[in-house]
């Protein structure tokens, strides 16, 4: 497949942080208990950003108000792992002078930051140990208990995805010299273990879901009609054919693979959404009516990013449940950079 240039929307970081490593907690603010999903809102012209979180009714919860620029991306989904949001702060839009992770517990709302010593980082991965990120030259590794920074170089790749599982750490990478497109495995050290040729399937990788050593992966909406699945048991390659282009998101529940169809790159106004039964093979299709920017499946429903939106299906029939309008913070423009699940 074709690489594909993809600009980087990026979103904005925390009310109060100290430093680039370090640790910053507001405590007059309300946990929020009952909260299902998250919402990132940010600027790149200034630092004023917020999560908004709500529950599995769509009432909003509370809200999180961040001093950072460019906090997130709209192009990969934030990550959530053992309770903890990670997310990247790119900075202001012209400097693009952000080299840290910021860490929100999504229960206490406590936070910290993660150096990295790297700006224009592209994603996160985390395991109990280290943060890792990865730019458009390096695989970077943080250790989470003491801040210490390593990273190996990549010459000639641009790595789109990283993600830890089983054990490794999984980069997906584009050559810059040709069409070709290769997985690439690390062990916790950075050490390349092996390195996977996936140049048939839609490696240009953005979004992923994990699920029994597998990684299903798709691109950000364009041409493939196809999930790439990653066993990582002896990491052979497969796919889910699709009989409609476009997967953009992706998630699994009670045995089902879900997968949203939307170009995020130039928009378009057939999204739609495919269930896929694991054990079988059927395919479900439904139509989207709406934007379908990025996907969550929690809690018996599917939530659904849009235009300033958030709508709910009921997951077992794809009824729509309902949708709550997002209003944006006053001032000057923002847009929406992530959405996730918080249990």
């Amino acid at each position: 497949m074709k690489r594909v240039s993809v600009p980087f929307l990026i979103g904005a970081m925390l009310f109060a942080v100290i430093g680039l490593y370090g640790c910053a907690s507001d405590d007059e603010r309300v946990a929020p208990v009952d909260a299902s999903i998250g919402v990132i809102e940010t600027r790149g012209t200034d630092e004023t950003s917020r999560i908004v979180f709500y529950d599995g009714e769509l009432n909003e919860v509370t809200q999180l108000p961040l001093r950072y620029a460019n906090l997130g991306d709209v192009f990969h989904d934030p990550l959530v792992y053992q309770g903890s949001l990670f997310v990247i702060p790119q900075g202001r839009s012209k400097v693009r002078d952000g080299e840290a992770v910021l860490q929100v517990d999504v229960a206490s709302l406590a936070s910290q930051t993660h150096a990295i010593g790297r700006s224009a980082m592209n994603d996160v991965a985390v395991n109990d140990e280290y943060v890792f990120t990865c730019d458009s030259s390096y695989i970077n590794r943080c250790r989470i208990d003491n801040g210490d920074v390593s990273k190996v170089a990549i010459e000639g790749v641009y790595v789109s995805k990283i993600v830890w599982c089983e054990g490794s750490l999984y980069a997906f990478g584009m050559s810059l010299d040709d069409d070709s497109s290769m997985i690439y495995c690390y062990d916790e050290d950075l050490v390349l273990k092996e390195s996977i040729d996936c140049s048939t399937y839609d490696s240009d990788a953005y979004r992923v879901v994990l699920h029994e050593g597998k990684i299903y992966f798709c691109s950000v909406g364009l041409l493939g009609k196809q999930i790439g699945v990653l066993d990582t048991k002896d990491n052979t390659l497969s796919s889910i054919p699709l009989s409609k282009g476009g997967p953009s998101s992706v998630a699994i529940a009670d045995g089902k693979l879900y997968v949203a169809h939307y170009n995020v790159v130039q928009g378009q106004d057939d999204s739609a959404l495919s269930v896929v039964d694991l054990e079988t093979g059927a395919i479900e299709e439904h139509a989207f009516e709406h934007e379908a920017m990025q996907m969550v499946v929690a809690e018996g429903s599917i939530y659904v990013l849009g235009d300033w939106a958030i709508y709910q299906y009921d997951a077992e029939s794809v009824e729509l449940i309902g949708s709550k309008p997002i209003d944006k913070m006053p001032g000057s423009y923002s847009y929406l950079s992530g959405l996730f699940s918080v249990k």
